[in-house]
């Protein structure tokens, strides 16, 4: 992703599930008493953004619709440095900048259950 010039280093891309206000029924939900159409009487609605295209590394879990769970960084040794103290395997089993590296880089496609520390 090119982070660089379409989206600030260490920012969170909100994905494909970000939100925006009705602009048809002015986010009030209904046009003329009737539900409105296009965001169902949710006064939002679910608008497409994709991603920016190049270079960048970020955490996106796949458990849901899939969804980011980290800033973007510029490089996947940040990334894993921001994931040591963030993130857990799962529960509560933690591991170190390296081992997220190492897995991270193989680029086997599959993980274990990665869980966002608050």
């Amino acid at each position: 992703m090119d982070f660089a010039e379409k989206w600030p280093i260490g920012r969170t891309w909100a994905g494909y599930l970000q939100r925006a206000p009705c602009m048809d029924c002015d986010a009030e939900g209904k046009i003329n008493g009737a539900w409105c159409k296009r965001c169902e009487g949710e006064k939002d609605y679910r608008i497409i953004t994709h991603p920016p295209t190049g270079d960048g590394f970020q955490m996106w879990e796949t458990v849901t619709e899939g969804s980011p769970q980290s800033p973007v960084f510029a490089t996947l040794k940040e990334l894993c440095a921001w994931l040591e103290p963030n993130a857990s395997w799962f529960a509560d089993m933690k591991t170190s900048a390296a081992e997220w590296e190492h897995c991270l880089s193989r680029n086997t496609g599959m993980l274990p259950m990665f869980t966002l520390r608050e």
